[in-house]
């Protein structure tokens, strides 16, 4: 991945895993993933925990 996504997830009880963060002007942010959003399911994922890499994100925007 040439370019990180800029996003910083954290899981929570009867949630899942939510955007904790996102940096301002990366990928993630020009894409208008928010904090709060909800990952759904992703495509793959590269490297072990804490540092691995998401390939493609589903996400229910949180509600704004």
């Amino acid at each position: 991945m040439a370019r990180p996504l800029g996003i910083q997830l954290q899981e929570e009880a009867d949630v899942g895993v939510v955007v904790s963060a996102v940096l301002e002007g990366s990928n993630a942010f020009k894409m208008g993933i928010a904090v709060g959003d909800v990952v759904l399911a992703t495509s793959a994922t590269m490297g072990y925990a804490p540092r691995f890499k998401i390939i493609n994100l589903c996400l229910r925007p949180a509600v704004r």
